[in-house]
């Protein structure tokens, strides 16, 4: 390992991976368990910035997604797979 640069932060060589479990790893799943309210001032989500100058997107995106997935429900035929029943779901 060696000194990096990221976004223009200078990062030393051993600095500890304190914000995650596993960092190389891609597990969507930690976030589903997490207490983070990420439209406080939570540091985890610093990445989208905060106070003031948080991420302009982020009450935009919100309603989008929450538009997208209620689309999605409503024009798209839906199927249980290999003869599941609906209380098979874990929801």
């Amino acid at each position: 390992m060696c000194d990096t640069t990221v976004l223009g932060f200078h990062v030393a060589r051993g600095t500890p991976r304190w914000s995650w479990q596993a960092p190389d790893e891609f597990v969507p799943g930690r976030f589903l368990e997490s207490d983070v309210d990420f439209r406080g001032a939570h540091f985890q989500f610093i990445s989208f910035g905060a106070g003031r100058r948080v991420c302009p997107g982020m009450e935009f995106t919100l309603p989008t997604v929450d538009l997208a997935l209620a689309n999605l429900v409503r024009m798209l035929d839906w199927e249980m797979l290999d003869g599941a029943a609906p209380g098979d779901l874990d929801m």
